[in-house]
């Protein structure tokens, strides 16, 4: 813990950290491949960390249960790693430096959480065995979050891919080509002038609106299909303003569901 880069000499074990007092671990000789990555991510954020960080029990306490935390979140285990927690693995939180769109806040936690948890450690934990592996799941969350809503403030028909969309974990996104593309209905919902960046600014609503093209292109030439009532049309941005909140509205959402399918 001195600050500086880096120090792949600096390889504490589950049973050294046990007998210093830290709490949590498995015993080094039946270690899991688990216990293995969350150790090495654990002594590289402590390497890169001041002294005065870790200079007690207690903080190298919160520095292992936030590793801790980070591979429980992979595994899809609950409860997830939280902003500050990420915070003591070093990652930028709230504004922390000058480049505001890699930090972790409140409106990118769920996309960056859920991002984590997409990983695959069915068979090994290889994708997220180092610090480095782990930062560019964070990052890449957290930019495509920033992409989407970009995407919503310019309205400049531009768009946002896929595979942005997936790496802040969001499903059900489909490119151009393949059975059930939506991507352009979703680029296209986002370049509404009802779609500003702010209702865009989380996973959950990001996902909203990806659900809801997902629906309008699934009723297309399927009469059984689920119908779009007026909150879908919402998320995607459809200005029914014009229309009355009751029969008129009704009858307009039930024929522009008749001429889909």
């Amino acid at each position: 813990a001195d600050g500086g880069a880096t120090d792949t000499s600096f390889v504490l074990t589950a049973d050294e950290y046990a007998k210093i007092g830290i709490t949590g671990l498995e015993a080094t000789s039946g270690e899991s491949a688990k216990q293995t990555a969350k150790l090495a991510i654990l002594n590289e954020v402590i390497e890169g960390l001041t002294k005065a960080t870790v200079d007690t029990i207690p903080e190298l306490q919160l520095v292992f249960d936030a590793a801790d935390a980070l591979l429980r979140t992979i595994d899809g285990e609950t409860p997830a790693i939280t902003k500050a927690q990420l915070g003591l693995l070093g990652f930028g939180v709230d504004d922390a430096d000058a480049d505001v769109t890699t930090d972790v806040t409140d409106d990118n936690l769920s996309a960056i959480q859920k991002a984590l948890s997409d990983v695959n450690t069915s068979s090994n934990y290889d994708a997220v065995n180092t610090l480095a592996k782990v930062t560019t799941i964070v990052d890449d969350a957290i930019a495509a979050l920033e992409a989407v809503k970009a995407e919503a403030a310019d309205n400049d028909n531009g768009s946002v891919t896929v595979a942005q969309l997936e790496d802040m974990g969001v499903e059900g996104a489909v490119d151009t080509g393949n059975a059930g593309a939506n991507i352009a209905l979703i680029n296209s919902a986002l370049d509404t002038a009802a779609i500003a960046s702010a209702n865009v600014d989380t996973l959950e609503e990001v996902q909203a609106l990806v659900t809801a093209a997902a629906k309008v292109v699934g009723l297309a030439g399927d009469a059984a299909a689920p119908k779009l009532v007026v909150a879908d049309l919402t998320k995607l941005g459809v200005d029914l303003t014009v229309l009355d909140s009751g029969n008129t509205q009704a009858n307009a959402i039930a024929l522009l569901n008749d001429l889909i399918i």
